[in-house]
């Protein structure tokens, strides 16, 4: 199995997965000549430069159809991977896992993978730095899903995520401050729908707290 790390920066990633066995080769990524060779030398240093290959460029354009098996972006914000996964058409091909970890905006990710044939198929809280990040696994399937739980609260599970509850009390404070910015410009119907979500949301965190 071959993965891509797309913005891979020092390459510790793809390092870590090959010299674990779960990849048999990477591809490490990078927009930036300055962070590819930081990877390069992390990789030299790791003795992996025979299966781990460097790649100069924006998004996935680096990456061609068949190059990977799993690609990983992480570490940038929701929009931005957002718009790198729409700029790959070959991706709604299928057989692909996308691992995705955005750092902000993982609201607006969801939304963006939901609506346009994508399904989550597993997602995790994690902790990092006192944060509490989520990192989710993404195929395409086809259907089109329009669930604001979804893309909310995504496929987090309470009940065999411990650091699950801890993100949706996050989601569920940002949900209120919508709802006072609905309030306060008259949107009734939206105001209406958010406390629904929040309500949604509150009672997956009662239930597994």
């Amino acid at each position: 199995m071959t993965i891509a790390d797309i913005g891979t920066d020092h390459a510790y990633l793809p390092i870590y997965l090959v010299q674990k066995g779960t990849s048999v080769r990477a591809i490490a990524s990078d927009i930036a000549e300055g962070p590819l060779e930081s990877a390069r030398k992390n990789v030299e240093r790791a003795g992996l430069s025979g299966l781990v290959e460097l790649r100069l460029g924006s998004g996935l354009s680096t990456i061609g159809a068949h190059d990977a098996d799993d690609i990983f972006i992480c570490g940038m914000g929701g929009l931005v991977i957002s718009e790198i996964i729409a700029a790959t058409p070959w991706l709604k091909n299928g057989g692909k896992r996308l691992v995705l970890q955005p750092m902000t905006k993982a609201y607006e990710l969801r939304k963006f993978l939901f609506s346009n044939g994508y399904d989550i198929k597993a997602e995790r809280a994690v902790r990092d730095a006192h944060k509490v990040y989520t990192v989710m696994c993404a195929e395409y399937s086809g259907e089109i899903k329009g669930n604001e739980l979804l893309f909310y609260a995504g496929r987090l599970d309470p009940v065999t995520d411990g650091c699950a509850n801890d993100y949706l009390r996050k989601v569920c404070m940002d949900i209120s401050n919508k709802i006072i910015g609905a309030a306060a410009v008259g949107d009734s119907a939206g105001e209406a729908r958010l406390i629904s979500v929040r309500k949604e949301i509150e009672r997956l965190i009662t239930q597994h707290s």
